[in-house]
């Protein structure tokens, strides 16, 4: 593993144990993306993995398959309640250094992008804030919840690295401000003074009261609306307003209900644990499977591949972002967003294990034949079929997701293939000694005719040991033999081991 991978690999390893979910980006090699697309419209920053940033984990085990595999990747950081972070994505290209003006930006932990921008990162355990490109003014962005970036060491198309402004163990994060988790600019309408005018000593509480209340409306709370009155005061009125005023005026706004917004995403009847449970599942193709003995699978393409608890918590909490509930509140039934913990995670976890379409009960498990009899004992699951050796030839049958196994080979069965290196070695390793086909030839120093030997390959050595690769794959002990490699060193046994 070379400096850069090692580094990829404890930063990531550093990030997971700050409670920071990270997932595997393409990074750049020779100035190229990683995916191989030349003409790559996101170099260095889409994700490598089949969902992207739902794939973002903590879980040490899977960072190391991903990130110590030998293979050169990226990191990238989920933003939103499964980190507890919101990222503030300061473009100065885009007139981000100017746009960013009109905020007040907390002391937080930064990092140096490879293009010369900024990344600022903010705590939000919550999850509160959404994702947003440009809507705080050109050149400044927001991830929050199904959201990520790019974080340190990693490559920039550029050539620079990413790179933390200070150490991250030294320095602790400001909570996110309430500006950048509503996501809205100074609200501009027809009745509303041009952005670049003046507002008048006669114009002052009503134009402010006018643009904190169509603020509130499109749902800014208090600190938000207080932020924007201040940099409009100094920027607009003269002379400006006391500062006591336009908290009165905030303050005011404040109490009225914001207007709602448009709902999308799932409503459920009621928040109990299985109603979730059962919708989760249909929202993920029914795919998650359960087995008290192997522990939690997923279905995919008719193979099962294992996947930790932690996983499937982070795509449950990453759902769980977008479910109303129905609830009554006076004599209205209204839709309101589910609200997350630790223990209504795992009651929704253990309801989902229990579901009958997941729950596959301890003597099933793997390799088990989930419906019917047939014997697993000589199936060879491929990445491309199974091949029942009971008999020979072998049968060819197709994957279906009645055959639970947790263990595929890496490559597809073609009967017609052939390994011209592996060929090559037996040959030379498997030789058997016989007359030439000279017979015998004069040697002057003897003054005699000697017979001569060459060496060619043992073809019966060589389908004896093909004999016996098959047995051990067969699974089969009728036989009831010791085989045993024996010979000098150097002549192939560790490999054919």
């Amino acid at each position: 593993m070379n400096n850069f991978k090692r580094r990829v690999f404890e930063c990531a390893k550093a990030y997971a144990e700050k409670g920071w979910a990270v997932l595997p980006v393409h990074t750049i090699i020779d100035g190229r993306c990683t995916c191989g697309k030349a003409d790559c419209s996101s170099a260095g920053k889409h994700p490598a993995t089949p969902r992207g940033v739902k794939d973002a984990t903590t879980d040490a085990a899977q960072i190391e398959r991903w990130f110590a595999n030998g293979r050169a990747w990226n990191i990238g950081i989920a933003a939103g309640s499964v980190s507890g972070l919101a990222v503030l994505d300061i473009d100065p290209k885009d007139n981000g250094d100017e746009s960013i003006k009109q905020y007040r930006v907390p002391d937080t932990l930064e990092v140096i992008t490879g293009s010369g921008g900024t990344h600022h990162y903010f705590a939000d355990p919550e999850g509160t804030t959404g994702n947003s490109v440009g809507k705080l003014g050109r050149g400044i962005d927001v991830r929050g919840n199904n959201g990520y970036v790019v974080a340190p060491p990693s490559r920039h198309v550029s050539g620079a690295e990413y790179k933390w402004r200070v150490d991250p163990k030294a320095k602790e994060l400001a909570p996110v401000p309430g500006w950048m988790r509503n996501g809205v600019q100074r609200p501009a309408s027809s009745s509303q003074p041009k952005e670049d005018g003046a507002i008048t000593e006669g114009q002052r509480n009503e134009t402010l009261t006018s643009i904190a209340g169509a603020m509130r409306r499109q749902g800014c709370d208090e600190e938000a609306v207080t932020a924007a009155l201040i940099d409009i005061n100094k920027r607009r009125c003269s002379p400006p307003v006391a500062f006591e005023e336009l908290k009165r005026i905030a303050q005011s706004v404040a109490r009225y209900t914001p207007e709602p917004k448009p709902q999308q995403g799932t409503v459920l009847d009621d928040d109990h644990p299985e109603t979730l449970a059962a919708a989760f599942h249909a929202a993920a193709d029914n795919a998650y499977r359960y087995n008290p003995i192997d522990g939690w699978s997923i279905l995919e393409e008719d193979k099962y591949r294992r996947v930790d608890e932690g996983q499937i918590a982070v795509a449950l909490r990453q759902w769980l972002n977008d479910v109303y509930t129905r609830k009554l509140i006076g004599k209205e039934w209204v839709n309101v967003r589910f609200k997350k913990t630790g223990a209504k995670i795992r009651d929704i976890l253990a309801e989902l294990g229990a579901m009958a379409a997941v729950y596959i009960p301890a003597d099933k498990h793997a390799p088990a034949y989930l419906s019917g009899e047939l014997d697993t004992e000589h199936i060879i699951a491929a990445n491309n079929c199974l091949l029942n050796t009971k008999t020979l030839p072998a049968k060819q049958g197709a994957l279906t997701k009645d055959f639970y196994s947790l263990n595929y080979l890496p490559f597809d069965y073609d009967p017609a293939a052939v390994c011209p290196q592996w060929q090559a070695f037996l040959e030379s390793v498997f030789t058997k000694r016989q007359l030439s086909s000279k017979k015998t030839e004069y040697v002057p120093e003897l003054d005699d005719f000697v017979e001569q030997y060459e060496h060619v390959p043992d073809e019966l050595a060589i389908e004896i040991l093909g004999e016996w690769f098959g047995y051990l794959l067969s699974g089969q002990t009728h036989l009831q033999k010791i085989f045993a490699l024996i010979g000098e060193k150097r002549s192939g046994k560790s490999t054919i081991g």
